[in-house]
């Protein structure tokens, strides 16, 4: 892909040579915080974390902004990570998914294309990155009708993408404790990342960081029996899996435990509660029948008489 990423933006805070102070900031926050979070998604499975972020999260996403021609475009100029963080790319195998000759900025636009898209099952978004893409709403209130970001495709930031966006938060299943049964496959003792492989071949990621780094890598290889915390795509299937705790697995808790954690409860969509009143639906439907005319004895007799 380009270095270069074009935000190409319409609307009335859009004039000719100029843009609002506030619109550019909103809008450049929302691509640093993106940026930085697509990263560390991608590094470290998960795009937030409580605490200090790591001090290379900010030189490994950083862009250029070029001065502005136009006056409906921002263009941006994000080099690849192999020139921001070539010491973490010289052991390849470590992040075997992961193209070095992509920029923050592209994995941050990975994760919107597929969540503009409404793909529930990816892997190149998290809830933490969810929350940055429904940021763009904010910008469409702030004078701006349409927003495109080019560099080499087109994604078009619009209220049908942003409502399937406001759908996949609406539909990803809470966090909840879990435990599992699997072979512990690779480990990456750098960021206490691993791999858990399921009976039938199924495989989950983990992060480990409460567990005992040597009780860690001597799990490597056997089968574990991992207690902790499912993250759920929207989809309801597991993003990964947070480790509290760590133990060999015997035959009885590879009976109960060697299936692949599902959530417990369906978010509540109050949506779908909401019942449109029609004329003879709801308080239209009792409204005006009471006959007004009884005497207190004969309302309390009608109540006994329905109990």
């Amino acid at each position: 892909m380009s270095r270069i990423h074009d935000f190409r933006l319409e609307g009335p805070a859009i004039r000719a040579e100029r843009i609002s102070g506030l619109l550019l900031h909103d809008l450049l926050h929302l691509i640093v915080e993106g940026s930085q979070r697509a990263l560390r998604f991608r590094l470290e499975g998960r795009s937030t974390a409580r605490g200090t972020p790591p001090a290379w999260l900010k030189t490994a996403s950083i862009f250029d902004v070029l001065q502005e021609k136009d006056g409906k475009a921002i263009h941006l100029d994000a080099p690849p990570l192999l020139e921001t963080m070539p010491e973490r790319f010289k052991q390849r195998d470590l992040f075997a998914d992961l193209d070095p000759t992509k920029s923050a900025l592209d994995l941050f636009e990975d994760g919107l294309e597929d969540a503009l898209n409404g793909e529930a099952e990816s892997d190149r978004y998290d809830e933490g990155l969810v929350d940055t893409f429904s940021a763009f709403s904010a910008l469409l209130e702030e004078g701006v009708e349409r927003l495109e970001i080019v560099n080499g495709r087109t994604l078009p930031v619009a209220l049908d993408g942003l409502d399937r966006i406001a759908q996949l938060r609406r539909q990803t299943p809470l966090p909840q404790a879990v435990r599992v049964v699997g072979k512990i496959d690779a480990i990456r003792h750098s960021d206490r990342m691993f791999t858990l492989v399921l009976e039938g071949g199924l495989t989950l990621r983990g992060l480990a960081e409460a567990v005992d780094a040597k009780k860690l890598a001597s799990m490597w290889g056997k089968a574990a029996l991992v207690t902790g915390r499912a993250v759920f795509r929207p989809s309801g299937t597991v993003l990964r899996v947070e480790a509290e705790m760590m133990s060999e697995a015997n035959e009885r808790d590879a009976a109960i435990w060697s299936t692949l954690p599902k959530p417990a409860m369906a978010p509540l969509d109050l949506r779908k509660l909401h019942v449109p009143q029609g004329p003879r639906s709801g308080i239209n439907a009792i409204w005006g029948q009471w006959p007004g005319d009884e005497s207190y004895e004969e309302f309390l007799a009608a109540l006994e008489e329905l109990s």
